[in-house]
């Protein structure tokens, strides 16, 4: 049985909804009842993230789980049942696994590129016998490859109103006091790209001859 399980994005534009996790087997009822080796159902969340994000992030899953039965795991492996296998189509367990003892796994996961089926799963196997928990991790692609709609998901916000420059005492360096500013409007095509809601010019500072920066 899983005791816990947390999955952690690393990257650009990945969402990872955490509310519908945990323990769902009530909900899978019949469906365990037509695989009854399988005796839990633990839903991991919902990754969402676009298909610029697929080729520069990754996700990691981490999970705890206990052997509630009666005869050791030997050999047993996280082998992937359904869906994409992220780069992780088996992972064997470390050591032997005694009943009542836990054990962790970690997976490094690489977000699908192509057309993604709405889950990814893994189970517990020995020989081929799958058994235990079924860990389902959701997975939604966006259309939008900037991944700007992602962005607008995230409440939190900041925008820069001044930002104070310090020149070292160098007669040789002057700055263009002109060239300082919020310059969003200049700059509207390249943000809505990004989704970056400001563009800020700290400065454009020339040299005039020989500069001791040390």
């Amino acid at each position: 049985m899983v005791k816990d399980a947390s999955v952690a994005s690393h990257g650009p534009y990945v969402s990872i909804d955490t509310r519908t996790s945990g323990d769902v087997s009530d909900d899978w009822h019949a469906f365990l009842d037509q695989h009854p080796a399988l005796e839990q159902v633990f839903a991991l969340g919902k990754v969402t993230f676009s298909k610029h994000s697929s080729r520069s992030s990754s996700l990691t899953l981490n999970a705890t789980i206990t052997n509630t039965g009666s005869t050791a795991w030997s050999s047993a492996v996280l082998q992937a049942v359904h869906g994409s296998d992220m780069g992780i189509s088996s992972l064997p367990l470390s050591g032997v696994v005694e009943p009542g003892k836990d054990c962790k796994v970690s997976l490094r996961l690489r977000l699908p590129p192509e057309d993604v089926i709405p889950a990814s799963m893994w189970a517990l196997s020995i020989d081929d016998r799958v058994f235990g928990p079924l860990l389902v991790l959701e997975l939604e692609q966006e259309e939008d490859v900037s991944g700007t709609s992602l962005l607008k998901e995230h409440k939190a916000s900041a925008r820069i109103f001044d930002a104070p420059r310090r020149l070292w005492s160098d007669k040789a360096l002057r700055e263009d006091a002109e060239r300082v500013g919020d310059i969003s409007e200049e700059w509207a095509t390249d943000l809505a790209k990004t989704g970056m809601a400001q563009a800020y010019r700290l400065g454009s500072i020339a040299a005039d001859g020989p500069t001791h920066l040390l």
